[in-house]
C-alpha cells in the first residue's frame, strides 16, 4: 500500500515557485515539475510472507528504495513570506486581479523571493487554481511602463 503526503510549510507564499505534486506523485508546476525525476527517487519493493493467522514469518527484499536527490533553491523563507504578504495586501487594497514580485541579487542572480498573488494552497491537492508562476511565465511590455515618464517629462518641459 502506497501512502505519501508532502507538506509545504510556506503554503501559498511560495506555492507558485515550489509548485506541488498530484495524486500520482508527479510534479504539477514549479520546482516540483522541473526537478520531478530528481526528487522522486525510486520506490522499493519487498514481499512479506504471513501465516494463516496474519503473523509475518518471512520478508524478502526485492528492490531497495532510493531517496531522491536534494534540490536547494536560493529563496529566503522570511523574505519570501514578507514579499507575499506585502504583495497580497497591495493587490487587495488596489483591487488588482493579480500581482507578481521578484527580489534578487543582481550581482549573483540569486533569487531571494518570487511570489504571485493570488497563489494556491499546495497542501490541498484539490486546490488546482493559480498554479502558474506569472512572475516568469507571462509577458510584460516594459514600453507601457515607460510612457508615463515620457509624458511627465513632456508636461514638465511644456514643449
Amino acid at each position: 500500500e502506497e501512502n505519501l503526503k508532502r507538506f509545504y510549510p510556506a503554503g501559498a507564499s511560495a506555492s507558485t515557485i515550489l509548485g506541488s505534486i498530484n495524486y500520482n506523485r508527479n510534479g504539477v508546476e514549479g520546482a516540483e515539475l522541473k526537478y520531478n525525476k530528481a526528487l522522486l527517487g525510486t520506490p522499493g519493493k519487498k514481499t512479506q510472507i504471513k501465516s494463516r493467522d496474519g503473523k509475518i514469518i518471512g520478508t524478502k527484499q526485492h528492490i531497495f528504495a532510493k531517496d531522491g536527490i536534494p534540490v536547494q533553491l536560493t529563496i529566503d523563507k522570511d523574505i519570501q513570506y514578507l514579499t507575499y504578504k506585502a504583495l497580497k495586501d497591495a493587490a487587495i487594497k488596489h483591487q488588482a486581479k493579480s500581482a507578481s514580485a521578484i527580489i534578487m541579487d543582481i550581482k549573483t542572480g540569486e533569487i531571494f523571493a518570487m511570489t504571485n498573488y493570488p497563489g494556491f494552497n499546495p497542501n490541498n491537492l484539490s486546490d488546482n487554481k493559480n498554479h502558474k508562476n506569472l512572475a516568469i511565465s507571462d509577458l510584460f511590455e516594459p514600453g507601457s511602463t515607460i510612457k508615463p515618464f515620457a509624458i511627465t517629462s513632456a508636461l514638465i518641459s511644456k514643449k
